[in-house]
C-alpha cells in the first residue's frame, strides 16, 4: 500500500492494528523480510507524528533481516538507528512492550559491536 491509496492505514484503524499484529507475529517467527513489507505499509500510511515510531520498529526488523543474511555492518547501522528512533518513545507505546524489545535490540547490537556471542533476536510483545 502505498501514501497514494484511498484507504488510510494508521494505527488505529482495524486494517492498522491487524497489519500491526500480523507485523509482530511475523518478526517473532523472525520472518523479518515480510513483516518489513507489513511496517512499511503502515509507515508510508501513518500520521506524521506516528512515522518515526514506525520507521524505528522497520529498522530493526530490517537490521535483523540484515544479520540473518550476514551482512553484519547493515545490521549494526540499522538496529542502532532503530534503536534510537525508539528510546523517544513510551515503553508501552500502542499497547506494545517497546522496554523488551531494546533490551534485546540493544544486546544484539552490543554483541555485534564486540564480536560476542549472539544472543537471541529481540521478540515483539504487548502489554
Amino acid at each position: 500500500m502505498t501514501s497514494q491509496s484511498n484507504s488510510p492505514l494508521g494505527p488505529n484503524s482495524c486494517d492498522g492494528k491487524e497489519a500491526l499484529a500480523t507485523a509482530v507475529a511475523l518478526f517473532n517467527q523472525q520472518d523479518f523480510y515480510p513483516c518489513h513489507d507489513i511496517l512499511e505499509a503502515i509507515w508510508h500510511e501513518a500520521a506524521p507524528a506516528e512515522r518515526n515510531f514506525y520507521q524505528g520498529l522497520l529498522q530493526v526488523a530490517v537490521g535483523c533481516y540484515h544479520l540473518q543474511r550476514g551482512n553484519t555492518n547493515g545490521a549494526k547501522m540499522l538496529l542502532g538507528e532503530g534503536i534510537y528512533r525508539l528510546r523517544q518513545y513510551p515503553e508501552d507505546y500502542h499497547h506494545l512492550d517497546l522496554g523488551h524489545l531494546l533490551v534485546g535490540a540493544e544486546n544484539l547490537l552490543l554483541a555485534l559491536q564486540t564480536n560476542a556471542p549472539l544472543p537471541p533476536y529481540p521478540r515483539l510483545r504487548y502489554y
